[in-house]
């Protein structure tokens, strides 16, 4: 699956956290968050657990 770059960056910012901060979140790394925020597909446990860490449903964060 892959997470909308737009709607990461976006998040990130109204959160005023880091890709850092978000990958401490969410258990995995921050190149992880970085490959993911750069276009790579990530696996949907991932993606839940960037999900969940922002508060939002998975739906509302994958490319369309």
């Amino acid at each position: 699956m892959r997470v909308d770059r737009y709607k990461l960056s976006l998040e990130l910012m109204k959160r005023d956290i880091t890709q850092k901060q978000l990958a401490d979140l969410c258990g995995v790394s921050r190149a992880t968050i970085s490959g993911i925020a750069c276009g790579r597909s990530c696996n949907n446990k991932t993606g839940y657990k960037i999900a969940q860490a922002l508060g939002m449903e998975l739906k509302d964060l994958v490319e369309n």
